[in-house]
């Protein structure tokens, strides 16, 4: 019996092609994220401290979905997200970035205090202390390649 998270063979295997961006001005959160990830058997991780330094790993490497903290300086995850949505780079940063690249925003703010918040231009977000399961779910649900939804 495995420790494994319960979700489909094929949707696992999916995450073991992803390449994903942790963004997080907190060493010790981002080395958590790292292993929490690396335990789904995701093979690229890549570490940014803050937004700009995450465009300057994405102008250089593909990567299929970012998790960001939301409270960071210089560039907080509102900023960045902003910037990615509209494609505008900061300065110093050269090279093509992919505008939808899918974003799992990350927080320690209350949900509802976002949710409406006008701003918004991620595909998920999720409260900290991060649950794996739920970070599992919304991997699987936004990595490139995953099945079309279909009602039951």
């Amino acid at each position: 019996m495995t420790s494994e998270p319960h979700q489909g063979d094929k949707s696992l295997e999916r995450l073991r092609a992803l390449s994903v961006l942790i963004i997080d001005d907190s060493d010790l959160t981002r080395e958590v994220l790292k292993a929490v990830v690396g335990s789904f058997g995701i093979p690229n991780i890549f570490e940014a401290r803050d937004g700009i330094a995450g465009f300057d790993i994405l102008a250089r490497q593909p990567v299929d979905v970012i998790i960001c903290d939301i409270i960071m300086l210089p560039m907080h995850g509102m900023k960045f997200i902003e910037s990615l949505r509209a494609g505008a780079v900061p300065q110093g940063v050269s090279g093509p970035i992919p505008r939808d690249i899918p974003v799992i925003m990350i927080t320690g703010k209350t949900l509802k205090e976002l949710v409406e918040d006008p701003e918004q231009g991620w595909d998920a977000i999720l409260s900290k202390p991060i649950q794996p399961d739920a970070l599992l779910a919304e991997l699987i649900r936004l990595a490139p390649g995953r099945p079309p939804e279909t009602e039951r």
